[in-house]
């Protein structure tokens, strides 16, 4: 849970969209997912090699990372099931997300930043799958 934690706190600094980001959340969210040495590889194509390691599922096939930190439709696919979200802004800055847990009332997950809006859902999601499996 503190490894979620500490990685959603991480999300909701950056500055813009990361595919170092980006495969460490698909990595912290898919059961399976190991880590062999070389690049992570993007629906665009290689991106530059990253000191983390690409990502596979538990097969060992190479995984394309979805850019979780740069689109809102690829950091929706991260929300839980039996959870509601929502993204805006506030008054006190320009990107607000909440992810609500509406079976099991666990709490509402905020998260705030300056950059994007999938920035702040990730972010927000993040600490709702920590609060899951903290419970479970």
């Amino acid at each position: 849970m503190t490894n979620l934690l500490a990685l959603a706190d991480r999300v909701e600094k950056a500055e813009a969209g990361s595919r170092e980001l980006d495969a460490e959340i698909w990595l912290a969210t898919s059961p399976g997912a190991t880590r062999k040495s070389t690049t992570v590889k993007s629906s665009k194509g290689l991106w530059p090699n990253y000191d983390i390691d690409e990502t596979r599922d538990a097969s060992g096939r190479l995984i394309i990372v979805p850019e979780f930190t740069a689109s809102i439709d690829a950091a929706m696919s991260l929300v839980p099931e039996g959870h509601l979200w929502k993204v805006g802004y506030s008054r006190h800055v320009p990107h607000v997300a909440e992810v609500v847990d509406y079976q099991s009332h666990r709490g509402t997950f905020v998260a705030e930043c300056d950059s994007n809006r999938a920035i702040a859902l990730c972010a927000a999601v993040l600490r709702a799958i920590a609060s899951n499996r903290s419970a479970s």
